[in-house]
């Protein structure tokens, strides 16, 4: 009977062991997960609209507090329905001033001309109808060399051969005509004297009422339109002058020149060079235009406090420039003064609001 119990005893403590192995082997029970909080309202869609629309309504309102300023539309010669001050300091193009001073420069630019190359070829031609006159003369030309020679000028050439009869003998003149060398080296002096620019005796002849300076002018080249010399009014020769001019040169080419020949020269020089100088509009006028476009523009500061236009008053271009001005500072000031760093804490405050 002992026995029973011991061999009892011991069963019943293997069972109770090995309870407890399987029981450590168990993991541990999870900790109780409580039940879900139901929100259904953030699901809904009217919810989310709704957020959206409140932080529209936030930002908006947020820019119309920054820009309240509304800005009207003038026109010249209306009346200024109230008195308008500047807030801030600002400065503004005066136009009317900057236009006052550019048409001073304009006004200051020389006048251009060009020298009218038809009238130097009349002029030259007049060199070969005196020598052609003194040809049909001789009575060694016959009819067939007669036909080849240049053709006579018209009647100022008559004119010209009775003021060189009345102080040289015809021979002279003849003889003087006949030599080819000085004939062309003449007629070659005469056209660069032409192609310089001759002027009237009189200005005003020159400048024909045109409104410009009157101490210089801009020639242009004969050769090159684009090209232009700007020379004082007293460095244009008048016919008289370039007629001496050539007379001159001729006797530095020719130094053993009697003094019936340097007077003939100058004799020949005075009846072909005449004022040969033609306004130019276009060019005068580009010229005027480019000087004009290198006049800065003129700018006046606005001090702030200051008035730029009395309620009552009929408002002018000057005024309507001041304060179109003054707006677009206003603007250009208040755009830079809001930014995302101001939007984004409103719309962080409209969420926490809502939520």
């Amino acid at each position: 009977m002992l026995a029973k119990n011991k061999k009892n005893l011991v069963s019943t403590r293997k069972k109770t062991d090995g309870a407890r192995e399987r029981r450590k082997r168990l993991p541990p029970p999870s900790a109780p997960v409580p039940p879900p909080v139901d929100r259904p309202f953030l699901a809904m869609p009217w919810f989310t609209a709704s957020l959206a629309l409140l932080v529209w309504l936030v930002l908006v309102a947020s820019l119309l507090h920054l820009h309240p300023a509304v800005f009207h539309e003038y026109v010249p010669g209306q009346t200024a329905p109230a008195t308008i001050h500047a807030e801030v300091e600002f400065e503004y193009v005066d136009y009317e001033a900057t236009e006052k001073g550019r048409e001073a420069v304009r006004r200051r630019e020389p006048l251009v001309f060009r020298v009218n190359e038809e009238i130097n070829r009349e002029q030259l031609a007049l060199v070969d109808a005196i020598h052609r006159f003194y040809q049909l003369s001789d009575n060694n030309i016959d009819n067939e060399q007669a036909e080849d020679l240049p053709p006579a000028a018209p009647s100022e050439l008559e004119s010209i051969l009775e003021k060189l009869h009345q102080q040289h003998q015809l021979s002279e003149v003849e003889a003087f005509l006949e030599d080819e060398q000085k004939r062309t080296r003449l007629l070659e002096i005469l056209q660069s004297a032409l192609h310089q620019g001759v002027r009237p005796d009189i200005i005003d002849d020159l400048f024909l009422d045109q409104p410009g300076p009157r101490q210089e002018l801009r020639i242009l080249d004969p050769l090159h339109d684009d090209r232009s010399a700007l020379q004082p009014i007293e460095q244009v020769p008048t016919p008289q002058q370039a007629a001496s001019n050539v007379q001159e040169a001729f006797r530095e080419q020719f130094p053993d020149l009697s003094g019936g020949e340097r007077q003939i020269s100058l004799g020949i020089a005075e009846a072909v060079i005449m004022p040969n100088l033609s306004f130019h509009s276009r060019r005068t006028e580009e010229y005027r235009q480019q000087a004009a476009r290198q006049v800065d523009s003129i700018m006046r500061v606005i001090a702030a406090g200051e008035i730029l236009v009395q309620r009552g008053e009929q408002m002018t271009e000057t005024d309507l420039e001041r304060i179109y001005s003054y707006q677009r500072q206003i603007k250009a000031r208040r755009r830079q003064a809001f930014g995302w760093t101001d939007a984004v804490p409103m719309a962080v405050l409209a969420l926490i609001l809502i939520l």
